[in-house]
């Protein structure tokens, strides 16, 4: 008996001092920051699109002072990026959370990428690193994102990558397909009473892989397409699905209206819709327009009918 008693009091004593050490591991590692350790945000993510660029060049487990963390660099670009002033976000989300971090290195240069993107504008600062605090990783897997915020607005893409972390390592694995759900690209937004004509042409709507494909040009009659933010519309009966889209570069059509002096290179668009985040109906495909406090929407004889 006085044996059990003895083994029971150094169980307890054990469990005191590992309970101790757990605490004072992770009080030094909160209140004492070193430098280049990211700092956690709260942050209302923006509606999810697939507006950005991303690749992760290097993702390996190093040293801050003291302090274990995870070592992320690479890269991730706008589409259609004009604008050189940018903030960074590192998005990890796992099954229990997700965890927003500050990129304090997001505007490193970064020429390959524009020349092998074949981007305009002479933006070359795409590139990014991170230190991301070991202590903070609580789970052993996380999908990567990022959000990008410049002057026309903010950007969140999830990408197809997620870590593993276990016994001291970390492992990039790209999400399985099974798993990979379809991004819902629907956006909330409202619809102004429109101000100026607006000149549309849908060129490309169908139906494949389970995905609503909707591509074509627009602009706002008389204004450039700079800073120009474009919508596609599925409208049924009285209610309207606005979908974000990405911008196409085309040349032809400002080609087309050279004569108007605008520059028009930015007035093409394309979308995925997945079919699987719709209600059953008859869809009619519109698209809607604003720069500025100016607006546009225009619907096309283009029908779509889903679950009938």
């Amino acid at each position: 008996m006085k044996s059990n008693k003895k083994f029971m009091k150094i169980a307890l004593i054990l469990l005191f001092v590992i309970a101790i050490a757990f605490i004072v591991y992770y009080f030094f590692n909160d209140i004492f920051k070193v430098e280049g350790e990211a700092r956690l945000v709260k942050m209302e993510l923006p509606v999810e699109t697939q507006n950005l660029t991303i690749s992760l060049d290097l993702v390996k487990m190093d040293k801050l002072e003291w302090k274990d963390a995870l070592l992320i660099k690479g890269w991730v670009f706008k589409q259609n990026v004009k604008e050189k002033e940018r903030d960074v976000y590192l998005v990890l989300k796992s099954d229990k959370r997700t965890l927003i971090f500050k990129i304090e290195k997001d505007n490193i240069n970064r020429p390959d990428v524009t020349s092998y993107y074949k981007l305009n504008g002479g933006i070359l600062n795409h590139g990014f690193e991170i230190n991301v605090p070991l202590y903070l990783l609580k789970e052993n897997i996380y999908q990567v994102g990022f959000v990008l915020s410049d002057a026309t607005g903010k950007y969140y893409t999830m990408s197809s990558k997620e870590l593993i972390i276990s016994d001291g390592t970390v492992e990039v694995k790209n999400l399985k397909p099974e798993f990979v759900k379809p991004k819902s690209n629907q956006v909330s937004i409202t619809l102004k009473v429109p101000t100026c004509k607006t000149k549309c042409g849908f060129e490309k709507a169908s139906i494949s892989d389970n995905n609503i494909n909707i591509g074509g040009w627009g602009f706002l009659d008389g204004m450039n397409t700079d800073n120009m933010k474009s919508y596609v519309l599925l409208k049924k009966n009285e209610t309207v699905n606005v979908y974000s889209v990405d911008v196409v570069i085309r040349k032809d059509v400002a080609n087309f209206y050279k004569a108007t002096g605008l520059n028009l290179d930015s007035s093409g668009f394309f979308t995925k819709i997945p079919v699987v985040n719709l209600e059953k109906g008859h869809y009619q495909v519109g698209v809607y327009i604003e720069k500025g406090n100016q607006s546009g929407m225009i619907y096309s004889n283009k029908y779509f009918d889903i679950g009938q």
